[in-house]
Parts: structure tokens; C-alpha cells; sequence
């Protein structure tokens, strides 16, 4: 059994050695007689005269001391603990664009998580998440935040918190510095003992951070595509090479969603302005990135929303329009199909601006976080106490009992104090 206010027993046991003392030391009143001056005939011989210490109306005193008894273990707030576990555990991953291998990351958890443990995901929010979950965790476009996860994590202790004496947090990340802020080491400060740390790969400047649907195809810009990673279920960016469905359009209304139209040269169905003649500018530009390559230019974009790249020359390359909560993306780039600019580094770069999320690519701090920061995550010292995460405001399901008790004893110290006796207190 513990206690969640144990402060109130020490009060209570004051007030009962109080009562107790106030009937040790009670005066008991002379009977009372007819005639004033008989007061002073003993009714028995007199032999001799003391003074003692003698307990007086035990059963009002027994009444009164389990009352207040009742009432200071009530405000104590007993709790009657089930059997724990010696060590609990709160898994905490990151699902942030910080992740490069999603792969990977699920083989680190499935390392570290047991039966029993908490699961917690993160990116710019924490939720908790089932163990079963475990094996479907997606990467998401948004940023990381180590403050969420502290936050998370201590929450999610919170419910815990009677099912082992102690808590370990593991913490499943690549722990960037874009993910730390200056709340972390408050969050951090919250979880009080040591962390363990296992660092998956993070992904590069140049690594796109988005989830990628990508048509079938055998041309070099899908190939090239298709080498980041595809998958078609809960992705957040959609590449067609053909004219997009209405089904497409939908599909992009969804919340942060990108469909990126993104036609053949000698595409004729494309509604777009073709211009007189293809020609090979010779590069372009778009989120910093600057491709010098033979690429091919074959529509007329001016005017046909906001631009997102430019011709070397400073006509637009692609332009986005909203599409509900998402957006469409309409680009004008073609390569070679005997080209190998797809296979650059630049070009890599170039896609990643072209696919970023709607209103263009945020800005990506891909350095990993200083040994400092990643010493104070982890910590020092033993595990935290499974006590600290109790949660303010619990009750105890005793207490509405023992105040009730409390006041049926109040009432009998009541009636026995009303009942006509020789002394009193």
C-alpha cells in the first residue's frame, strides 16, 4: 500500500495524542447533593488523598480518535498496488523526415520493444501508438521535435506509473539538431533519469523527405525517381507522366498532398501551350538547386500559377496551383532519353525542390545533434521512479469510504457525548 498525501497521517496522529491527553487530564465533577455544605462529607471513610492520571469516557474517546483516524487516512489517500513489474519501458520513435530508411527504423524497434512496453511516435507531435502498430510506422514529411516526444513520453508514463517500481525511456532517433529547441531540455528535465539512445541513419540534405507514389514507366526520369523509394499507400506526393485522373485531383485536395504533373515532351494530350519548337535551353533552377544539362523545353508555363523553377533564361520551369488542402504542380522538364542527366547529383537535388511539400521545400538542417545535447538527452544516474509520473489530482478509491466512515462516528461521538453521565470531558 502507498500513499498519495502520507503528510495527512502525521496530522492525524497529532490530533489523536491531543484528544488523548485532553481525556487523561479531565477533571470528573463532585456528585451533586441537596444541602451545599455536604459537599464537603466524603461519602466513605477518608483514608487517604492523591492525585492520579486516569483515561475518562473511553467509548467517546475511542469514538472521537477513529474519526479523526478515518479522516487523515481519507485526505492520505490510500492506494493498493497490484503486483509490478520491476523495470517498464516507454519506447519513444521518431517518424520525422530526419528518418532516411524506414526499413531500418522498424528493425530498431522491433529490437528494443517487448510485451508490456509503451509505444510513442513522434514528428512535430507526439501519439501514443499500440505495440502491435510497431511494424506499420510511416515516415511523415514534418519536422521532428525531441520537445513533443519528452512531453509525449512523460504523459504516457503518467498511465503507467503503477505498473513497475521503475521506467526506462528509450529513445528510437536520428537526433538531429533541427529536432532540438530550446523547450527540450525542459521537456528532457521532466523524465527524471538516465535514457538510452539508439540512433538510426538520418537522412542527407539531398534525401527526399517525402513519401513517393510514381507511375509505371521505363523512362530515365521515373527510374531516376524511383530510386528514392516508392510506395503508393499513404503517400504524399504523386508523380504522373500522363494526365492526371479526376481520381488524381481528389486524391490532391487531401491535407499537405502534392500531385506533380509531369508530361512527356511529345506528350500531345497535355492541354498546356506547346511552344513553337523544343528547344535545349541549357539548365534550370529550383530550391537552390541548379541543373547545366541538355534538358528539354517544350510548354509555355508563364502565367499559369506560382513558379517554383525557372529557366536559365527566367521563364517559369513548373508552377503550383492549390488544389483544396493540397496542391498541383505542374512542371516542364524533360530530359533526353539518351541522356544521363538524371543519374547526377545535381539533378537529385533538383527533384527534391520539384517534389517538395506545397509552397516549396523547408528549409532541412541535416547536422546531427552536438555530443553535448545528445549527452543531456541521454543522462546520468538511475531509471526514473515510476512514482514521479503519478498523476496529479488521483484519488484513492478508498477515500469516499473513510469519509463516511469518519462521519458515522461523529455522529455516535455525538450521541454518547448528549447521554447524562457523572463526568465529563
Amino acid at each position: 500500500m502507498t500513499w498519495i498525501a502520507p503528510g495527512y497521517l502525521i496530522w492525524g496522529s497529532v490530533a489523536v495524542l491531543a484528544i488523548a491527553a485532553l481525556h487523561l487530564f479531565a477533571r470528573r465533577r463532585p456528585p451533586s447533593q441537596e444541602l451545599p455544605t455536604a459537599r464537603f462529607v466524603p461519602d466513605r471513610a477518608l483514608r487517604i488523598t492523591s492525585r492520579g492520571i486516569a483515561p475518562s469516557d473511553v467509548l467517546l474517546f475511542l469514538a472521537r480518535a477513529l474519526a479523526v483516524v478515518a479522516i487523515a487516512t481519507a485526505f492520505a489517500s490510500p492506494l493498493v498496488r497490484r503486483a509490478r513489474a520491476r523495470v517498464g519501458r516507454v519506447v519513444v520513435v521518431d517518424r520525422s523526415r530526419a528518418v532516411a530508411n524506414i526499413a531500418e527504423l522498424r528493425d530498431s524497434v522491433r529490437s528494443v520493444l517487448r510485451e508490456g512496453d509503451a509505444l510513442v511516435t513522434f514528428d512535430s507531435a507526439a501519439h501514443a501508438a499500440a505495440a502491435a502498430d510497431a511494424d506499420s510506422i510511416g515516415v511523415s514529411d514534418a519536422r521532428g521535435s525531441l520537445t513533443a516526444a519528452m512531453t509525449g513520453a512523460s504523459r504516457v508514463a503518467g498511465t503507467r506509473a503503477d505498473r513497475a517500481d521503475s521506467l526506462e525511456l528509450v529513445i528510437v532517433s536520428p537526433l538531429l539538431a533541427e529536432e532540438i529547441d530550446e523547450a527540450t531540455p525542459v521537456a528532457r528535465h521532466a523524465w527524471s533519469g538516465r535514457a538510452r539512445l539508439v540512433r538510426v541513419r538520418a537522412r542527407g540534405s539531398d534525401t527526399a523527405s517525402y513519401s513517393l507514389d510514381v507511375e509505371p514507366g521505363d523512362d530515365a526520369l521515373l527510374a531516376s525517381l524511383r530510386l528514392r523509394g516508392v510506395r503508393a499507400a499513404g503517400a504524399s506526393v504523386r508523380v504522373r507522366r500522363a494526365r492526371p485522373s479526376v481520381a488524381d485531383s481528389v486524391w490532391a485536395r487531401e491535407r499537405g498532398r502534392v500531385l506533380v504533373h509531369w508530361p512527356r515532351s511529345d506528350d500531345r494530350a497535355t492541354a498546356w501551350l506547346r511552344r513553337d519548337r523544343v528547344d535545349t535551353v541549357g539548365g534550370v533552377a529550383a530550391g537552390g538547386a541548379v541543373v547545366v544539362a541538355p534538358l528539354l523545353r517544350a510548354w509555355n508555363l508563364a502565367g499559369a500559377g506560382r513558379v517554383t523553377a525557372r529557366w536559365v533564361d527566367g521563364e517559369p520551369a513548373a508552377v503550383e496551383h492549390d488544389a483544396g488542402n493540397g496542391c498541383i504542380r505542374d512542371v516542364g522538364i524533360d530530359v533526353d532519353a539518351a541522356s544521363d542527366a538524371p543519374l547526377r547529383p545535381e539533378f537529385r537535388r533538383l527533384t527534391t525542390a520539384l517534389l517538395a511539400p506545397c509552397g516549396g521545400a523547408s528549409a532541412f538542417d541535416a547536422r546531427p545533434a552536438t555530443d553535448t545535447l545528445v549527452s543531456s538527452l541521454v543522462g546520468a544516474g538511475r531509471l526514473a521512479s515510476a512514482d514521479a509520473f503519478t498523476a496529479p489530482g488521483r484519488h484513492s478509491p478508498w477515500t469516499a469510504w473513510l469519509l463516511a466512515a469518519a462521519l458515522a462516528l461523529l455522529a455516535l461521538e455525538w450521541a454518547l457525548r448528549r447521554e447524562p453521565r457523572g463526568a465529563s470531558t
